[in-house]
């Protein structure tokens, strides 16, 4: 049973990083008008995706599939073209909500984590009745969960989360760029580095 919890942890923590690592990449259903309209095309992975609507592709920047600066291109542009350079982002719905306007809810959260996660693994651990090591993967999964949700929050507000840069799986990586990207204090980035060496105490 121990064997298979453990097992079972850690196909999932591998399951939760890969689905990090390529979330950008996967494409969202497209919506489907009249032929006509389907007249872009972007790249993705060094391939070019393509013919979708202009609906379809402002789809896929707000659910940040595609970001600013990915290389569009339809008739009358006279090469590929960033988003951000494209009339595609001429659509105020398109632009950054103002950062006094970003929900700083999951952040907060985010940054207690450390120590929630603890007594989290406390409480099943007597609930159990096994080990609290058992429940060692619960604060990794805890803290993706709760990063994932926030920066889901930043790209709806419009926000390009992909200059966080390849390390913001990490969570203090994040809290660190985000803080930076959003000109926000660093204090939940300060609280996360505090709570993480207590647990250790």
């Amino acid at each position: 049973m121990n064997l298979q919890l453990d097992t079972f942890g850690y196909a999932l923590l591998e399951f939760v990083l890969y689905s990090a690592h390529f979330r950008r990449t996967i494409m969202s259903p497209m919506t489907h008008s009249s032929p006509f309209q389907w007249n872009w095309y972007y790249v993705s992975g060094g391939d070019k995706i393509g013919p979708v609507d202009e609906p379809a592709l402002r789809h896929l920047l707000d659910t940040g599939v595609i970001s600013r600066h990915t290389l569009v291109w339809r008739d009358g542009l006279p090469s590929w073209t960033p988003v951000g350079e494209t009339d595609l982002l001429a659509d105020p719905a398109a632009l950054s909500l103002p950062v006094t306007s970003v929900n700083n809810t999951w952040v907060w959260i985010l940054a207690f984590t450390p120590v929630l996660g603890v007594f989290l693994q406390a409480l099943l651990a007597e609930a159990f009745q096994m080990p609290h090591t058992r429940f060692r993967m619960l604060l990794i999964m805890l803290s993706l969960a709760i990063s994932y949700a926030d920066e889901r929050l930043l790209i709806k507000a419009g926000h390009d989360t992909e200059k966080f840069g390849g390390l913001a799986w990490l969570i203090p990586v994040y809290l660190y760029k985000r803080a930076e990207s959003l000109q926000q204090s660093k204090s939940y980035f300060v609280v996360w580095v505090i709570c993480f060496v207590l647990i250790f105490l």
